[in-house]
């Protein structure tokens, strides 16, 4: 694989804040995250514990541990990918956590409407 620049977009670092590290400040999370990304790995296959929670794949993946910054393209440097959000394993991204909300009203409508 090639080398890559990786950009930590503000989104991720606020997710990293609030997901992973949130007793640190802002500054200070986004300086541990900067550090975290330097130990992960890029690759296009994403972990098997984010295919099963996620509504959209992303075309690349930064993993650390149990932290997951999935990457785009950057859209005029072919060189640079963009960290757009964080996902620490074990939890959901919002379109997933909609989908699973949804679901679960659905089946709970339906057994309300048997009941009756």
């Amino acid at each position: 694989m090639p080398t890559y620049t990786i950009h930590i977009t503000n989104h991720a670092v606020e997710r990293f804040n609030e997901r992973v590290r949130p007793a640190l400040s802002p500054e200070a999370a986004g300086e541990e995250l900067g550090r975290v990304a330097l130990a992960g790995k890029v690759t296009k296959v994403p972990p098997p514990w984010h295919v099963n929670n996620c509504m959209e794949l992303a075309p690349f993946y930064l993993e650390v541990a149990d932290v997951l910054l999935p990457l785009r393209p950057h859209w005029t440097e072919p060189d640079v990918l963009v960290a757009t959000t964080c996902i620490p394993r074990g939890s959901f991204s919002q379109d997933a956590r909609r989908h699973r909300t949804a679901r679960k009203q659905d089946a709970a409508a339906t057994r309300r409407s048997r009941v009756r």
